[in-house]
């Protein structure tokens, strides 16, 4: 597992901090491109814990920010969470992408936030 120091604001630095692994790449490009043009600014990615083969988690920040967690699916990255709140586990659970647990750390079970448990 990985942390990437620097928010990431362009597609070439994308490709220099982050692995090519199954399309991350190009999925964190897309999603970058989204987050600019969703909220009408530049925006960062920043990369707070990642597993190449199955998940990360990080965050958007520019003008407002929130967090996600992205996995993979079918052999495909998707966003499995976004948002400024704890994920709750079911909905993590719910989307059917792999996850690391140590990756997403924590989750809301609905009574208490607990470690994430595929």
């Amino acid at each position: 597992m990985r942390r990437v120091g620097a928010p990431l604001r362009t597609p070439q630095e994308i490709d220099a901090q982050l692995p090519e692994a199954h399309g991350l790449r190009a999925f964190a490009k897309e999603q970058l491109a989204r987050a600019d043009q969703d909220n009408g600014c530049r925006m960062a990615l920043s990369v707070d814990a990642l597993d190449p083969e199955t998940s990360l988690a990080g965050g958007f920040s520019g003008c407002g920010g929130y967090a996600v967690i992205w996995g993979r699916k079918g052999g495909r990255w998707v966003e499995v969470w976004g948002g400024q709140d704890v994920p709750a586990c079911a909905d993590l659970r719910a989307k059917g992408a792999r996850l690391n647990p140590a990756v997403v750390g924590q989750c809301w079970d609905g009574s208490a936030v607990v470690p994430y448990r595929p």
